[in-house]
């Protein structure tokens, strides 16, 4: 297992910036996840990470040693493309052993890592296949033991599981985090799904426009999400935000309906942002009343759709609810789980209560 360590890295094409000062050390074994939208520079940064794309500034390490100007070849690392980069000529056998003769193994020594790899993943039986004979999700798992047979420390993935459906990528994201976790993988992982990184990453950082606008644990960016892009990005549905003005009975949104989160600030305009799951069927106590523009009844749980203050707003409640469109239901929030932003979109802390506030507690 190793470590890597970006510092303050930076990549320019020509005179367009796209990678911005990036400080950041990937723990030894970690699972990390990049993940943003598309054209944030996530895969830039591992093509970097690879040494496939030249560093325009700072400084990459890997266990510590400077790799800046390291081939490919020396980096000890792996990697899995989102095409899947297998050669449509050759047997899966002889694509999972490509290029292990670089290593100075006998054919041997090949065929023993190929069929351990090939069992690991469950392709034993598709050896003498061509790649065109394989499903998507075969193909995968041939260009994930191309990967394993390296037996390098580090693993990179750039958007992997893009092109598979549904159902299979749900299963695939299961195998590789066991297969990463079996092997003591550093894996860094380039995903444009929250989804993905949410299930997958012990750590995520989430980029936008080449600049890091989190990094943290992935319950770490769902409870506390450092602005409102972050907030609008992770979650499924994402974080409701509306726009509120202090009032002295607390904050107001456009359509007066009003909000009592529990951070404090002095400023007289805010960002107030809701999780869908977080808004609950009122049962005493009301925080506002919302008229439904459209119901998904899911089965398991049911989405709620309606207005606050211009924006719409979906409420998640479990379990299936028998509700039509124009109907008001009570719902309640729980004043501890309002976020509050800023003007600049920057999360506001709730207020620490003060050791003296505390003591009188115990009096």
């Amino acid at each position: 297992m190793k470590s890597i360590q970006l510092q303050q890295l930076a990549k320019s094409f020509g005179e367009t910036e796209v990678i911005r000062g990036i400080d950041v050390t990937i723990e030894a074994g970690e699972f990390f996840a990049l993940v943003g939208p598309s054209g944030c520079g996530k895969s830039t940064m591992l093509r970097m990470i690879a040494g496939l794309e030249s560093i325009t500034s700072g400084t990459l390490r890997i266990d510590g040693v400077a790799a800046n100007g390291m081939k490919p070849s020396e980096r000890h690392l792996s990697m899995v493309f989102q095409n899947y980069a297998l050669y449509p000529h050759m047997t899966v056998e002889k694509n999972i052993t490509f290029g292990l003769h670089t290593k100075g193994l006998t054919k041997l020594e090949q065929r023993e890592r190929c069929l351990q790899a090939a069992e690991t993943l469950g392709i034993s039986d598709y050896m003498k296949r061509k790649p065109r004979e394989l499903s998507g999700g075969q193909r995968q798992r041939v260009a994930l033991a191309r990967a394993i047979v390296t037996e390098a420390p580090i693993c990179l993935m750039d958007e992997p599981l893009s092109n598979l459906d549904a159902k299979l990528r749900a299963k695939m994201r299961s195998e590789i985090r066991q297969l990463q976790r079996k092997l003591g993988l550093t894996m860094i992982y380039v995903t444009h799904d929250q989804v993905e990184a949410m299930t997958m990453a012990d750590r995520i950082m989430l980029l936008n426009e080449g600049e890091v606008q989190q990094v943290g644990k992935p319950l770490d960016l769902y409870n506390k999400p450092a602005n409102t892009f972050v907030a609008s990005f992770i979650g499924s549905p994402p974080m409701n935000l509306v726009e509120v003005i202090r009032q002295e009975r607390g904050w107001m949104a456009a359509d007066g309906r009003l909000f009592h989160p529990s951070a404090l600030t002095e400023m007289s305009e805010a960002t107030l942002g809701v999780r869908p799951e977080q808004i609950k069927p009122a049962d005493e106590e009301v925080t506002f009343y919302a008229e439904l523009k459209n119901i998904e009844v899911l089965g398991t749980e049911t989405i709620l759709a309606f207005d606050v203050g211009g924006n719409e707003w979906l409420a998640k409640w479990p379990g299936q609810w028998p509700l039509t469109v124009g109907e008001k239901v009570a719902c309640y929030v729980d004043p501890k789980q309002m976020s509050l932003f800023d003007a600049t979109g920057q999360r506001i802390e709730p207020r620490q209560p003060k050791l003296f506030e505390a003591l009188e507690v115990f009096q």
